[in-house]
């Protein structure tokens, strides 16, 4: 690696390029990790040096030509992040950079760095975020030579409601390009619909949540987490969702925000209803709190159709086994009865996921697939024309029991499922 004029340099090869400076100075860096200046010369604007098998054994060598007095040729340490001020607050640092939960996007991150030996690289900061496709505005005006502190700005003021983890990052001017990579996490509360009215983004504490008009996919449980989804049966038909036909705002403080979706359906063949027998009306209510990592939700089938039964159940995220107030379980890989056991944990089923918990007075059960359902109380209602069957739960990102057990009393402190 060349150090401020970029080339690879191959064993026993003489190079030339443009001089930067007239005193052309050539520091090498050894096999063995310290400098040594070599023999160089200055010829018609030129450098040029020679290096030999022994200088760069596998077909690289890093040099640094016309060394600036700012330039620490020996540094191997990265820079130190020493604090971060969000619009105007300082924020304290403990191994990792955990924002919480925002109220609103962050207009301005300022990411204050040191280094004990070099200047900071304006080139190299930036913060990156999974599931976010448009770059961060940064300034890094207050980066660079010859000052080994400085700081970087990160404006994040379009970044709409969600959970985001990622990376921060900076290196020094050192040869070695030092490079400091420190996690970043945080929240933004509140709900965000798309301009199409079909998708509705939903944020809590750590939380992200999101519901499409997909009948199998209706719900999603963070980013890249498992789905659930609504089944109701009105005179024998399987209904899911077919369409968002509205999204309303119910509430919208700074403690709660909430939507009530109203949605057409579709049968199992993803055929519109029209039938008059099988009509049915659903809606569902979805709320976050800033107190709390779980979506509340209250879904609706209103039967319009003659008095019958109706028959509703929510399913089927997968768990690693699944936990419950009593202890641990496997799967029997049938249809099981678990009952009113007020919370289920579902261990991540991969490596690197988050588990799922899910939290309800109504009772819960194993499906064949090895994956969870929730049912009303009966099963099945008789329903009288424009009657309501009601579900009511919270789902929420968890690694581990003792997470769900402890939103699950929350929500029994505030005297929700009641």
């Amino acid at each position: 690696m060349l150090r401020t004029a970029a080339a690879i340099l191959i064993a026993g090869a003489l190079l030339t390029m443009g001089a930067l400076a007239q005193e052309g100075t050539v520091h090498l860096r050894q096999v063995d990790g310290s400098w040594q200046q070599i023999e160089a010369q200055v010829t018609d604007g030129a450098i040029s040096f020679r290096l030999g098998p022994e200088q760069a054994p596998d077909g690289q060598a890093t040099v640094v030509i016309n060394k600036p007095d700012w330039m620490v040729l020996e540094d191997e340490t990265p820079p130190r992040l020493t604090g971060v001020v969000i619009d105007g607050k300082l924020t304290e640092l403990a191994g990792e950079i955990d924002l919480g939960g925002l109220a609103e996007a962050p207009k301005g991150i300022v990411f204050e760095i040191a280094d004990e030996q070099n200047p900071l690289d304006p080139r190299s900061a930036r913060i990156t975020l999974a599931d976010v496709v448009s770059a961060a505005d940064v300034d890094t005006s207050r980066l660079g030579p010859p000052e080994k502190r400085g700081s970087f700005t990160v404006s994040l003021a379009d970044l709409p409601p969600g959970a985001y983890a990622g990376h921060v990052e900076v290196a020094d001017l050192s040869p070695q390009g030092n490079l400091a990579r420190v996690p970043i996490s945080f929240s933004i509360f509140g709900i965000q619909v798309s301009d199409d009215g079909q998708r509705v983004r939903l944020a809590g504490p750590g939380s992200s949540f999101e519901v499409n008009a997909h009948k199998q996919q209706f719900l999603r449980i963070g980013a890249g987490g498992p789905t659930m989804y609504l089944t109701a049966q009105n005179a024998g038909n399987y209904l899911y969702v077919r369409e968002f036909t509205g999204v309303e705002t119910i509430e919208d403080s700074a403690q709660a925000k909430a939507v009530r979706v109203s949605c057409s359906l579709q049968d199992i063949d993803d055929n519109p209803l029209e039938t008059e027998a099988a009509a049915t009306e659903v809606t569902y209510d979805l709320e976050v709190r800033s107190d709390l990592p779980c979506l509340l939700v209250a879904c609706r089938a209103k039967n319009l159709g003659d008095k019958q039964s109706v028959y509703c159940f929510w399913g089927w995220p997968p768990g690693e086994g699944y936990v419950t107030p009593d202890g641990e379980h496997e799967w029997k890989m049938e249809y099981a009865e678990i009952g009113q056991v007020g919370w289920v944990y579902l261990p991540p089923t991969r490596p690197g996921a988050t588990g799922l918990g899910w939290i309800s007075p109504l009772p819960f059960g194993e499906s064949r697939f090895g994956t969870m359902l929730l049912y009303t109380e009966p099963k099945h209602i008789e329903t009288e024309t424009d009657g309501v069957v009601e579900m009511q739960f919270a789902v929420m990102p968890a690694e581990s029991a003792e997470q769900v057990a402890t939103a699950a009393d929350k929500l029994a402190e505030m005297g929700w499922g009641h």
